[in-house]
């Protein structure tokens, strides 16, 4: 299974010059731009600044270019976005929110989920359904494929 099939993953970073305070304001931007010019919606999965002593500030954007109609999301407790379209071999993780459980458990950008509680997950929408009927408490087995198959635990 090539988890980079889809090919929609880009990076990009931009320093910020003379009179700049925060240069992450316009790689953002760049990034939404970007995949607007292609008809389609920037899910940003990472970003940080970093301050470099020759250059000040260099923010560095990480996203995917996706047609918005093909997001699914989980839900702002489990805080995972996820795209809809895997042809049934999965459910394949766009973004994790900070401090969500997704996050707790391990999940990121690029996972693919194939198991839930012990249940095969074919699409997003079997994923999403299994994270609304699961109940406050739960210690639930996730198994996923992340270069290779492996198996998380989220505590609700």
């Amino acid at each position: 299974m090539d988890r980079f099939r889809l090919g929609l993953s880009f990076s990009l970073s931009l320093v910020c010059l003379t009179g700049c305070i925060d240069p992450m304001p316009a790689a953002q931007k760049q990034a939404w731009d970007t995949c607007m010019a292609q008809g389609k919606r920037a899910v940003v999965f990472h970003s940080e600044t970093k301050n470099s002593s020759w250059q000040g500030p260099i923010a560095t954007v990480e996203a995917v270019c996706v047609d918005p109609h093909n997001l699914v999301h989980t839900g702002d407790a489990f805080g995972a976005t996820l795209l809809a379209d895997m042809e049934g071999k999965g459910a394949y993780v766009i973004k994790v929110e900070p401090g969500s459980i997704a996050e707790r458990a391990g999940l990121k950008h690029a996972d693919i989920v194939l198991e839930y509680d012990g249940h095969r997950i074919a699409t997003a929408a079997e994923l999403q359904t299994a994270i609304s009927n699961t109940a406050a408490g739960s210690h639930i087995a996730i198994k996923l494929y992340r270069d290779q198959l492996m198996v998380l635990t989220a505590k609700f």
